[in-house]
């Protein structure tokens, strides 16, 4: 019961630093969306950056005065900024009237997984993660550092919070980048879409860092969009800093990001040449040194910490340290493990595997299973194989692919917009399939792969908007996504609860 207390306290501190946070980028004009964002973002780096200075210099009283300083800088602006609320509570009263009931659900459900993570216990998690203060990371994933946040008092107590926050971080970048390409109303339509895809909602509440990683890579493209747009060295500076904080993951969430910068540098070369920031850092030579040093800190707060420690150090069995069996059948075995990936994304999730099984009395899951193993079973044999293909009728809790709406909208999106898009639209669906194309082609077909898929569906779902233009969607069209995407959302987010 105290852990959990603990935890939930832990949690409001939380929101109270990414509310604060966000009234002060919605006064830089930032829209409501990118405001959302960018404080979730600004909130993870400060707290990552105290954390690793705290175990720098092996006092963990430094993480705590400095803790209990950040909440009162954070009432303080709360309380001087209380006139911001009045016309932001009236824009989300106009927003909530558009759909009076289905927007509600929505936000009920944000709650709902909000509670999950924060009194979501796993001893698996525990065991998982590192929590010993203080810390090494050999790894050198600066992400589970943000864990020790928590486990200062409740080890494996509310870990889940920080993957809540990226789910939301994913929300609010996927709208912002649908605006650019679609209405309003298709963009919330899009925003659910995202969010409804089954993998994404039960990892909102597990303590796994893959939609951390995962959120920032989205947010590196909304940095992009705002370069390109408004050429400021505030927005490269969140720019970098992405990609410096992105380069932390796992080795081909480095590799997407890889992709992902060389898309940014001839994306912004294209717009606006080279002379423009030439100009632009000689106009600010007094903000560009600040800029500079944050970016030094930046980097500095991502590498491993070696601390003495007198308890052994506890390492996950399947963490960056433990190799991923790779695929030795060269383009054979890339070929074959890319036609398991739709098979895979045809896995229609829990909702409709069940429905099937009731009216049909074998589950669609089954039908997949039978079809693979006699038309494709012989042609592919084992090549890119490490374990034997097959899908699961009922995926694990923190696993699963994306359900129906993932590979009947994400996907055709993406390929859409590689043929019909714009330049920035297709240069973005070309980097996404490429590095499809790199993990099939590196990496053996194991379950524990659908990880490495994640960045696509996230990073490329906001492509659904120009997939869907207003003469293509209706209002009862956009009622009809609203209502399977929440559907999807409540079903999975049943399945998920309690978690053990």
């Amino acid at each position: 019961m105290t852990q959990s207390l603990f935890a939930l306290f832990k949690a409001g501190e939380l929101a109270l630093f990414c509310l604060s946070a966000f009234l002060l980028f919605h006064r830089r004009t930032y829209a409501i969306a990118e405001s959302g964002a960018f404080a979730i973002f600004a909130v993870l780096l400060t707290l990552l950056a105290v954390i690793r200075t705290s175990m720098y210099l092996n006092t963990p009283v430094f993480l705590t005065v400095t803790e209990v300083m950040a909440l009162g800088v954070s009432l303080g602006i709360l309380y001087l900024r209380r006139e911001a609320w009045i016309p932001l509570a009236k824009s989300l009263r106009a927003h909530l009237e558009q759909h009076v009931w289905l927007l509600p659900v929505f936000y009920a459900l944000l709650f709902f997984l909000g509670g999950c993570a924060i009194f979501n216990h796993s001893a698996h998690d525990a065991e998982r993660h590192i929590y010993d203060f203080p810390l090494w990371y050999r790894g050198g994933n600066p992400f589970e550092t943000l864990q020790v946040y928590y486990s200062r008092n409740a080890p494996g107590e509310g870990w889940g919070f920080f993957s809540c926050l990226a789910y939301l971080m994913i929300g609010f970048c996927t709208y912002a980048l649908a605006r650019r390409h679609a209405w309003p109303e298709t963009a919330v339509v899009v925003t659910l879409i995202v969010l409804s895809l089954p993998r994404l909602v039960r990892l909102s509440i597990t303590a796994e860092t893959e939609l951390i990683v995962c959120s920032l890579s989205l947010l590196s493209i909304l940095c992009l969009y705002r370069t390109i747009e408004n050429p400021t060295l505030e927005n490269l500076f969140f720019l970098v800093t992405t990609f410096i904080i992105g380069f932390n993951g796992r080795l081909f969430h480095v590799c997407f990001n890889a992709v992902l910068l060389l898309f940014c540098c001839l994306s912004l070369y294209r717009r606006h040449g080279a002379t423009i920031w030439i100009g632009l850092a000689r106009s600010n030579v007094t903000r560009l040194f600040p800029l500079v040093f944050l970016l030094f800190l930046v980097g500095l707060s991502t590498i491993p910490v070696a601390a003495p420690h007198e308890k052994p150090i506890k390492t996950a069995p399947n963490s960056d340290l433990s190799p991923e069996p790779l695929n030795e059948d060269g383009i054979h075995g890339a070929g074959a493990n890319l036609t398991r990936f739709l098979f895979s994304s045809l896995q229609p999730g829990e909702p409709l595997d069940s429905l099937s099984a009731y009216i049909a009395g074998t589950s669609f899951s089954s039908f997949l299973n039978g079809l693979y193993a006699k038309h494709f079973q012989a042609r592919l044999g084992d090549s890119g194989l490490a374990e034997p293909f097959r899908l699961a009728t009922v995926p694990k809790k923190s696993g699963g692919w994306f359900g129906p709406l993932g590979f009947l909208m994400v996907l055709p999106a993406i390929g859409f917009a590689l043929l019909r898009g714009s330049r920035r639209l297709k240069g973005m669906s070309l980097s996404l399939f490429g590095y499809c194309f790199l993990v099939a082609l590196v990496f053996a077909w194991t379950p524990a792969i659908v990880e490495y898929f994640c960045l696509l569906f996230t990073c490329g779902g906001y492509i659904v908007s120009h997939y869907l233009p207003p003469w293509r969607l209706t209002r009862k069209g956009r009622i009809l996504f609203m209502v399977i995407s929440l559907v999807l959302m409540v079903y999975t987010a049943i399945a998920i609860y309690p978690f053990p």
